[in-house]
């Protein structure tokens, strides 16, 4: 039998007796970091979408996508039913202006609808609990018209005065 050396007892043991001192702080530490980032992300993630949501909600947009969908121009160009999309982009106050770029899909093909509007009537309370004025004639649009995307067809709906 070989005597055994002090290094060679420390070399028997698993390397988690040796070691849990100092891995296991840093694991907790690692799982408490990942948290962080994924917490910060979905908050990320659900400014944006509710944004957007928001947005695309608004009574403003709302009233634009109806009336796109009643004009028979653009029901023949896109094929009905007419769906809006999720990215709106543009500038809005709420009850007050709307300048927004709304895209829109039929089973024809895809357009988005370009608006300009203002209320002066519209209620405004603390937005997005209290929402602006839900009364489609309260916003008065200064552009309403719908851009056929492939075609490059453009649709003035407010020169035809299509209602909802």
């Amino acid at each position: 039998m070989q005597p055994v050396i002090d290094g060679d007892r420390n070399r028997a043991k698993h390397w988690w007796t040796r070691n849990w001192k100092w891995c296991l702080p840093a694991s907790a530490l690692s799982v408490a970091g990942l948290a962080l980032v994924v917490a910060f992300v979905g908050l990320i993630a659900a400014t944006v979408v509710g944004s957007l949501t928001l947005v695309r909600t608004s009574s403003a947009a709302r009233t634009a996508v109806a009336r796109a969908a009643t004009d028979p121009e653009v029901v023949s160009a896109l094929g009905a039913p007419i769906e809006e999309g999720w990215l709106v982009d543009g500038t809005l106050d709420p009850g007050r202006y709307a300048k927004l770029t709304v895209p829109i899909s039929g089973p024809n093909g895809r357009a988005h609808i370009n608006l300009e509007a203002s209320c002066k009537n519209c209620r405004r309370g603390l937005w997005p609990f209290n929402r602006e004025s839900d009364a489609s004639d309260a916003w008065k649009f200064s552009t309403l018209a719908v851009e056929i995307g492939a075609e490059g067809q453009r649709i003035d709906i407010l020169a035809k005065g299509t209602q909802p």
